[in-house]
């Protein structure tokens, strides 16, 4: 099969562009003038980072030999997955929406929590205590770096406001 029709290599393809178009977006924000970790940092790292896994991916994507054509019986089971993959980006793209919702209600810190629970629920992890730390841990990281690091506002909720005791 050509390099262009397998489908790995196009999405591998896909995500260098994505990562060249952050990288130019990233070198708009202006660098720090302490030289330290200024704000562009975090996102030219993030987008360098998903450059050179776009290009493994590209990489590996070219050399591998292409699945056959999948038989009726599993075109089904295909059509099943890739409908439950539909439903798993809109119900995605919703709880984006909810989140930002609840971000004005809850604050950054309850509202990341609360989001990564469900996110974590969506794509299959069922039990609740690791499903809880791995939560946890993540609004701990995101919020050291973004928050504290980088200085982005943490608002506070209208709800709930729990970044004083943070």
């Amino acid at each position: 099969m050509p390099v262009m029709k397998n489908h790995e290599f196009l999405i591998s393809l896909g995500i260098v562009v994505l990562s060249l178009m952050a990288i130019a977006l990233a070198n708009t924000i202006p660098p720090s003038n302490d030289d330290g970790v200024g704000a562009r940092f975090i996102p030219l790292v993030l987008s360098v980072s998903m450059l050179i896994l776009g290009g493994i991916g590209m990489a590996y994507a070219a050399t591998i030999n292409a699945p056959k054509e999948p038989e009726p019986a599993q075109n089904q089971a295909s059509q099943v997955s890739l409908t439950g993959m539909l439903f798993r980006i809109g119900v995605l793209t919703a709880l984006g929406f909810f989140y930002l919702f609840l971000m004005g209600a809850l604050g950054y810190a309850l509202s990341t929590f609360v989001v990564l629970v469900m996110c974590l629920v969506l794509f299959g992890n069922k039990r609740p205590i690791p499903v809880i730390l791995m939560s946890l841990i993540g609004t701990a990281i995101y919020y050291v770096v973004f928050v504290k690091q980088l200085g982005i506002y943490d608002p506070p909720g209208w709800l709930i406001d729990v970044s004083s005791f943070l």
